[in-house]
């Protein structure tokens, strides 16, 4: 449980600082469209007023975009839940409403610094509140030269009303829309979703420590279970479901035990001769096939105690307990005529197999490695005898 605890408090963390650059960017992103906006109305207001031909005087002189803004700005200020500060300010403005703070001067500075920038978002402090600062640049586009141009250039009623904010070049920076987002709204915001996550973290947790202590005991018969089905996987062969040869090293202790006092145990070691034909002419599929129809006919043919294997390709073992060598040989060479008489069928195609078999007889004492090895030894004879037949270690 401490572990659950931990990742939840891990996962509460990293919520944190996830929801506070998500609420960070939101806010960037809200200020974008703000920037678009004020943006927007200020080009129209600018075509408006050149088109128009107005004379200007006190009355049309909020056409004029350096004050129609500033206009527009505080009535969104004043109206807005967040008290979203926005302005289009400048160095030199024509407006002194809209000289540049501070802040603003930095951002000012560093868009004229780097003129690929098109972004400047930072926090600042000011009497002791915190404010995020976010600036983009306002270029001179062709229709600004009309004001802001050579002033001999310039229209007569600006020529004649403003002796500053001329010479500018188109893609100069006149100033910048200034957009400031109190961080106190950020963080409510911000803790509105910290709270919620807290809570479902909470209820979260509260739910799991109900569960483990009433799916406890299931839980560890279900891993005793796996094991054994873990263990009995690794011990299996794939293919035909056979014990592997990594099963026959677990087996030295075990087959002590299979074994009745003063009797023996028979290994017989098959191998299916010339399988690679079968390969070579049907296809591996067709191989596959044969495999399992042989395994399958393995288990039919042996006893409930007879350990059965796939020793490797086409390679088996069966260890036979408590049985004389007369009773092996008769046992396994019933097998080997069995296994000839059958027709293994894949694609309408009718395969016959036959199989060579090495026996060796062991004692309680022997080492299974070494009757399998002596196994072997007998196989290998009864395949350079011709195949299809048995043979028995030690015997001429």
């Amino acid at each position: 449980m401490a572990v659950v605890l931990i990742i939840l408090s891990l996962k509460s963390y990293y919520y944190y600082i996830e929801i506070k650059e998500e609420v960070v960017f939101n806010a960037k992103k809200e200020a974008h469209l703000l920037q678009d906006y004020m943006m927007s109305v200020r080009e129209v207001f600018h075509k408006q007023f050149l088109s128009s031909n107005l004379e200007l005087n006190d009355k049309t002189l909020g056409f004029l975009p350096a004050h129609a803004t500033t206009l527009i700005s505080n009535k969104f200020q004043n109206k807005n839940e967040y008290n979203f500060y926005i302005r289009n300010v400048s160095d030199i403005p024509r407006n002194k409403i809209n000289m540049a703070d501070k802040e603003e001067m930095k951002a000012i500075k560093y868009f004229k610094n780097r003129p690929k920038e098109v972004e400047y978002f930072k926090k600042y402090k000011k009497d002791g509140n915190e404010y995020f600062q976010f600036a983009s640049p306002i270029y001179i586009k062709p229709y600004c030269l009309a004001c802001h141009g050579k002033r001999e250039n310039a229209l007569p009623t600006i020529r004649n009303r403003y002796k500053t904010a001329y010479n500018y070049k188109v893609g100069d920076i006149r100033g910048i829309v200034s957009i400031k987002i109190p961080n106190d709204k950020i963080n409510t915001i911000f803790y509105n979703y910290l709270k919620k996550e807290l809570i479902t973290t909470f209820v979260t947790f509260s739910m799991i420590l109900i569960l483990f202590f009433i799916i406890f005991k299931n839980i560890f018969f279900q891993m005793k279970n796996l094991e054994t089905t873990a263990i009995d996987y690794a011990s299996k062969d794939a293919l035909t479901n056979l014990y592997n040869r990594k099963y026959l090293t677990t087996l030295q202790q075990k087959h002590k035990f299979l074994l009745q006092e003063n009797q023996n145990f028979v290994i017989g070691f098959l191998d299916i001769d010339y399988f690679k034909k079968i390969n070579d002419t049907y296809g591996h599929d067709a191989g596959d096939v044969v495999l399992k129809e042989f395994a399958s006919l393995l288990k039919s043919l042996s006893r409930t105690d007879d350990i059965v294997c796939r020793y490797g390709g086409e390679e088996f073992l069966i260890i036979v307990y408590n049985i004389t060598l007369e009773q092996a040989i008769k046992k396994f060479n019933k097998i080997r005529l069995t296994i000839k008489n059958k027709h293994i069928i894949f694609n309408d195609n009718s395969i016959n197999i036959t199989v060579s078999i090495g026996l060796c007889v062991g004692k309680k004492d022997d080492l299974i490695e070494t009757i399998i090895s002596n196994a072997d030894k007998a196989l290998y004879k009864a395949k350079a005898n011709g195949r299809d037949r048995l043979e028995v270690f030690g015997t001429d």
